[in-house]
């Protein structure tokens, strides 16, 4: 396994749709719960990279490996939403997530946004106590998820010990 990768945007057009697809169901099964026991996965593609800025993370050998889904489209409260964001597991440890997270705090910025906000899964103790350790904070909870919010006014990159 490599750990030379590259992180680069997808533009929005039907070759980018299906890659995007089959990334999603390639992660799918990594997520808690499965993002496609709440929506079609080829809808979800499609509105991604409709009204969202999508990422892909691409290693050396030309597999896709990862993705960053983000919105910034708030111009009222100023807010950007990560939509997903996922690692395929033998590519975890790598710094892979930091590098996301730091690309979606670049983006929310760039577009004048002043918070980034997501959700998690309470079942998922990974994400929490990477998200935690990014800086962000539970805003509310409901059932199992927890909304979590980061405050970008003063943000530098991020760095995870």
């Amino acid at each position: 396994m490599s750990s030379n990768i590259s992180i680069d945007k997808f533009s929005n057009n039907s070759l980018n749709q299906r890659t995007l697809y089959n990334l999603l169901v390639k992660l799918d099964g990594f997520y808690i719960p499965k993002i496609s026991d709440r929506v079609n996965l080829r809808a979800y593609s499609v509105k991604l990279l409709q009204y969202g800025k999508v990422f892909y993370v691409k290693a050396d050998v030309g597999e896709y490996i990862g993705l960053l889904a983000i919105y910034v489209n708030d111009i009222i409260n100023h807010n950007a939403f990560i939509s997903s964001i996922g690692i395929l597991p033998e590519y975890h440890g790598l710094g892979i997530s930091e590098k996301l997270i730091n690309k979606a705090f670049a983006v929310a910025i760039k577009n004048g946004m002043k918070s980034v906000s997501l959700e998690a899964n309470n079942n998922n103790n990974r994400a929490l106590g990477f998200y935690k350790k990014c800086g962000f904070f539970e805003e509310k909870r409901i059932g199992d998820t927890f909304f979590m919010t980061k405050n970008l006014l003063g943000t530098a990159p991020h760095q995870v010990n």
